[in-house]
């Protein structure tokens, strides 16, 4: 059998590269009531929570994010659909908070790729990420209260950081180092059992 060392090198070799461990963290929401996101032209952000996670690696990432909103008036057609966004410690992620109906509390869950990735990393240096609801379209007249949203207790807020896979090409380029060495391995194995003239 004399490739059968290649699949264990494969196998051993991938598994770390393919593997990717996520971290996730799960807090109280702030509990924040009927408060604007914002009135006369100037945002009120409203926190959602604080994610800690003190000690743990990350790379870059996709981030699965679970949370309630009540009276977001987000869904389709609504007048802050397209305009609520989800930013980490003053960082918009990109991810927009669509789908929160007006007047009714709507647990969702997203997972997206966020944008400011190199920004986020260098908020991630203390461990921990501020989350918060930002109204991107406020209101220039001080008569119009904004959107009112609660952010209601007891529900939970869990954001989580999931390393990112390598690129295919990286990982061809590890399986063909990979097979190399297997058939190297293979080959001076073969040499050394071959009858000396």
């Amino acid at each position: 059998m004399p490739y059968r060392i290649l699949p264990a090198c494969l196998a051993l070799t991938l598994a770390p590269v393919l593997q990717a461990a996520t971290i996730s963290f799960t807090t109280p929401e702030s509990g924040v009531e009927q408060v604007s996101l914002g009135t006369g032209g100037v945002s009120a952000p409203q926190t959602i929570g604080t994610y800690d996670y003190i000690g743990q690696d990350y790379t870059s990432f996709t981030m699965p994010l679970t949370m309630t909103m009540f009276d977001g008036d987000t869904g389709v057609g609504a007048f802050d659909e397209n305009n609520l966004f989800l930013y980490l410690d003053g960082i918009n992620t990109g991810l927009q908070l669509n789908g929160f109906s007006g007047d009714q509390s709507v647990t969702q869950t997203f997972v997206f790729t966020p944008l400011n990735q190199s920004s986020l990393l260098s908020a991630l240096s203390d461990g921990q990420l501020i989350g918060t609801v930002v109204d991107t379209t406020i209101p220039a007249s001080a008569s119009n209260i904004g959107n009112r949203i609660s952010l209601p207790i007891p529900s939970n807020t869990t954001l989580a950081i999931t390393p990112s896979v390598p690129e295919p090409a990286s990982v061809v380029g590890l399986v063909g180092l990979t097979a190399l060495g297997g058939l190297s391995l293979n080959y001076r194995r073969k040499s050394q059992n071959a009858p000396k003239v």
